[in-house]
């Protein structure tokens, strides 16, 4: 009666437990890895990896020759509106338009 208890216990009870334990180390174990890739994705992004860039990759090179296209220099405009404008209590309506007629429905 000892030994059947026993199995009884181990194989309902003592298994699943064994099994649900595993699947939760197996999943903690995958999420460690995805957020381990994720920052080394992230630190290579930004620059501060362990090396720039990859070293298998070769650099690419630019698609346009920086010698093509011209300098512009941009200068700051100040723009002033000296045009009058409407007191700050009126506001401006425009006419409603319905395109549409409702009719309530009983």
């Amino acid at each position: 009666m000892g030994t059947f208890l026993l199995l009884l216990i181990i194989f309902f009870v003592i298994i699943p437990l064994v099994r649900v334990g595993w699947r939760v180390w197996q999943f903690q174990s995958r999420v460690r890895h995805v957020q381990r890739e994720m920052r080394r994705a992230a630190e290579a992004a930004a620059g501060r990896g362990r090396g720039d860039a990859d070293p298998r990759s070769p650099r690419r090179r630019k698609k346009i020759d920086p010698t093509v296209g011209e300098y512009v220099a941009f200068e700051e405009v100040v723009v002033t509106d000296t045009t009058a404008t409407a007191a700050p209590d009126t506001v401006a309506t425009e006419p409603q338009v319905e395109d549409a007629d409702w009719e309530d429905v009983r």
